[in-house]
């Protein structure tokens, strides 16, 4: 089966969503939110099985500089070991990995826009972070996603 997982990493809670391609289309299947350490676990032993993912989609961290570098003094930096470790878990592992720029507000406001129906709905934020993480990484468009969730809740 071909599938890919997206990560919304987080020093508190983070998010982890898994898509399949069925029929050349991308489909999220599950989104959940997770503590760091279940998400590292969780995508360690997903590329480690005997039916790894395509690739692993993960939100990267840059600083701004001003007040968003500010703001870090004296942090532990949580959220970027979390993308360390599932980076170099990818490549140890053979799997591609690739980064995605933060701020996912701009994907959920046109996905909402169209009433996309999520996925992650009552799984929390990150959750529903995970999946735009997804929708960016893997370069949807906005109609076809509607068009899939459409289809879903007509089968439901």
């Amino acid at each position: 089966m071909a599938y890919v997982i997206s990560v919304d990493p987080g020093g508190v809670h983070c998010g982890v969503a898994c898509w399949v391609r069925a029929d050349d289309l991308w489909e999220c299947r599950w989104a959940v939110e997770m503590t760091p350490e279940a998400c590292v676990d969780y995508v360690r032993d997903a590329i480690n099985s005997d039916d790894p993912p395509e690739q692993t989609i993960c939100e990267g961290f840059w600083l701004k500089p001003g007040m968003d570098a500010l703001r870090q003094a004296g942090s532990q930096m949580e959220t970027c070991e979390v993308i360390g470790v599932v980076v170099h878990s990818c490549r140890w592992a053979g799997v591609p990995c690739i980064k995605v720029a933060n701020g996912q507000q701009s994907i959920i406001t046109r996905l909402e826009a169209v009433d996309y129906r999520w996925v992650s709905r009552g799984h929390g934020k990150h959750a529903k972070d995970a999946e735009a993480i997804g929708v960016r990484g893997l370069g949807l468009r906005v109609r076809q996603l509607k068009q899939i969730a459409d289809a879903r809740a007509a089968g439901q």
